[in-house]
């Protein structure tokens, strides 16, 4: 075809129509105002699980509803057929987005609401999750359905538990000890005890150091005391055992439970879930350095369940005034000073010891608790003046504290009464008492008459000073009180006033007395402590060694493994006249295997675990997880490590390079 025979063909009348329409959907595009998208989004319902699960794990059910202004709770009723239903609540989330273009703004917002779940199933197989209605904008909308797979964890021995008596009391507390041998790596262990609900209180024993064994290796683990509680802490200790020629694994943990009803109660069975590591998977070159190649299997051990039989206490012979204690007690008294004069205050401490922690040490009323002695002495309300209220405990673990002040009545106080508490003791079945012995005394007789011999004098007069004499309602010589408090003795006998305003004047004289000389001796201990530290620094820098090391460690309060040791190490350098900047850690703990072996094992074991914290694998400077209890274990170490150092003073005072020198030796 050449330019002489071509020809124009001509044109569709289509093609401009489309254009037209093109550039008009064009222009309205760019001029349409901007609206917000939830007045356009559409309203989406769905429902996420996964597809495979394990009976007895927590399967987490999401319901999404997307668009919607305005949605409520899914009726999940359908569920309760196959599954037990927990609801977390929802979570709420908005997203908004603004684009702008050619100068005109576009917004949309998006609202979005996860109602969450727990599901616990009841079988395995493969069981189908039906579709859950969902009320949405004044709509009903349908979930699909979801198919999941339910398997049956692996059973391996290994778990053992044991309970201290078969046969208690209401009230007794008894031990239950689980034993775990580990057949392989555990990961995300969980211990549920089995435990009934309502009829029992649980409290985990701390894993501490004994003698035998004052350095144990501890591990920690989460367990429930019955289905369906939250998780809690417990710490137990770890061993190496000889199984079959194989060195194994040993995890072992302490719990104390207390029966509240009688009857038969079931204990168990114990069961123990976790994933046990089964392989390594063969790293590719498109994994990330952080992800784990670990091939697990979800496992579980199970110890058999045991019976316990719990008696009601009874009533035959209980005390009028019973404590509520069952078990086994004594009762230990100490009083300080043991010489003082009618009136003035002296300290007692009763201290009640148990084999087994005393969880719920009752108050003593010491004017009711100490009825008085065979041989016709009075008891200690008769003697001295104590508490109008019942002294509260301070309990610690198998020890529990009562400290109150008392006062003489009169020099007829020359001992301490016994203290009497009555308890149940489940060994023999009878009720018995735990009465302190008595504490000697030296009262003398009061000096002079002020407010501190007018409260022995309000009791027993002291004129003659052989103890003897009425009581203080039946002498009409002495003044009487007047709003609680007593008047001069000048106006009580009808002296005249100008007696009173010389009175007011000496007193005044004696004030500023007072005041002068303490001010003198401020100042003369202020130049005795500068006169100690120049003469002798080290003695000086040991003395408030335990001070500063406790102030380092309130610093450390959110457990951070680098604080606890620098300020472990410092206490030793204080204590030791060392140089805290270049004392490493073997240096530190040859310091202390000087004066104590014992404390030298556990310091070191504090130090290790703080630098595995610090340069460990997966260890941090700043994580504070699982630090708090080797917080506490620093703060009895200052105590215990000022104690040894004072009690061996040859063994800390010592120069700077002989100390240095032979810590050195020690770590090696």
């Amino acid at each position: 075809m050449n330019a002489r025979t071509h020809k124009r063909l001509p044109s569709s009348p289509a093609i401009p129509r489309l254009c037209a329409w093109l550039v008009a959907l064009a222009a309205a595009w760019l001029f349409m105002p901007s609206v917000p998208a939830h007045g356009q989004q559409e309203v989406k319902v769905t429902a996420s699980a996964p597809e495979q699960a394990y009976v007895g794990d927590a399967i987490p059910f999401r319901v999404a509803v997307d668009g919607a202004m305005d949605s409520s709770a899914p009726d999940v009723s359908a569920l309760q057929r196959e599954f037990e239903v927990v609801y977390h609540g929802p979570q709420t989330s908005t997203s908004s987005r603004m684009i702008v273009i050619n100068g005109r703004t576009q917004q949309s917002t998006e609202r979005r609401v996860v109602y969450t779940y727990s599901l616990a199933a009841r079988r395995t197989g493969e069981v189908v999750i039906p579709a859950v209605a969902v009320r949405a904008d004044g709509r009903e909308y349908q979930t699909q359905p979801l198919r999941i797979r339910l398997l049956e964890p692996s059973r391996v021995a290994g778990l053992s538990a044991s309970l201290s008596h078969s046969r208690a009391y209401i009230g007794q507390p008894l031990r239950l000890t689980v034993t775990w041998l580990l057949l392989s790596e555990p990961e995300d262990p969980v211990l549920t005890l089995g435990l009934p609900a309502d009829s029992m209180d649980i409290y985990p024993l701390p894993a501490g150091a004994t003698a035998a064994e004052p350095s144990p290796r501890v591990a920690e683990m989460d367990f429930v005391p019955f289905h369906g509680a939250p998780k809690r802490p417990i710490r137990g200790k770890v061993r190496a055992v000889n199984l079959d020629g194989e060195v194994r694994t040993e995890f072992s943990a302490e719990f104390l439970i207390v029966p509240r009803q009688a009857g038969q109660i079931a204990i168990g069975p114990v069961r123990c879930d976790f994933k046990a590591v089964v392989g390594q998977r063969p790293r590719s070159l498109l994994d990330s350095p952080f992800e784990r190649n670990t091939i697990t299997q979800r496992q579980y051990s199970l110890a058999p369940a045991d019976t316990l039989e719990v008696l009601d206490l009874p009533s035959r012979g209980r005390p009028a005034n019973f404590s509520g204690l069952v078990g086994s007690f004594l009762l230990d008294a100490s009083c300080s000073p043991r010489e003082a004069s009618v009136g003035e205050p002296l300290t007692l401490n009763l201290m009640l010891r148990s084999p087994l922690p005393i969880l719920n040490p009752p108050p003593v009323d010491l004017a009711r608790s100490s009825p008085g002695t065979t041989d016709g002495a009075g008891g200690i309300a008769m003697l001295f003046r104590v508490p109008r209220d019942p002294v509260l405990p301070q309990s610690a673990g198998e020890m529990t504290l009562y400290t109150a002040a008392i006062r003489a009545r009169s020099t007829r106080a020359q001992s301490v009464p016994p203290i009497e508490i009555s308890y149940f003791d489940p060994d023999d079945g009878q009720y018995k008492i735990a009465r302190s012995p008595p504490v000697s005394l030296n009262i003398r007789p009061a000096a002079a008459v002020g407010l501190g011999a007018l409260e022995g004098l309000e009791d027993e007069a002291e004129g003659d000073g052989t103890g003897g004499g009425p009581p203080m309602a039946l002498r009409p010589d002495l003044p009487e009180r007047i709003n609680g408090w007593f008047p001069p003795l000048s106006a009580a006998q009808g002296g005249p006033a100008v007696a009173r305003v010389s009175a007011d004047e000496s007193e005044a004289w004696l004030f500023a007395a007072g005041v002068c000389g303490a001010a003198l001796a401020f100042a003369g201990a202020i130049s005795w402590r500068r006169a100690q530290r120049e003469r002798d620094p080290a003695r000086f820098r040991r003395c408030g060694a335990g001070r500063r090391a406790r102030r380092a460690l309130r610093a450390a309060r959110g457990g951070e493994p680098e604080r606890i040791a620098i300020a472990m190490r410092a206490l030793i350098a204080d204590l030791f006249n060392l140089d805290a900047s270049s004392l490493t850690t073997g240096e530190a703990v040859g310091a202390v295997r000087r004066i104590d072996a014992v404390l030298a094992s556990r310091f070191g074991g504090l130090l290790g675990a703080c630098d595995q914290r610090l340069f460990g694998p997966g260890g941090g400077g700043g994580e504070a997880s699982g630090m708090t209890d080797r917080l506490r274990e620093a703060e009895e170490l200052v105590s215990e490590l000022c104690r040894a150092a004072a009690a061996h003073p040859g063994g800390a005072s010592v120069s700077t390079g002989a100390a240095t020198s032979a810590a050195r030796e020690g770590s090696a």
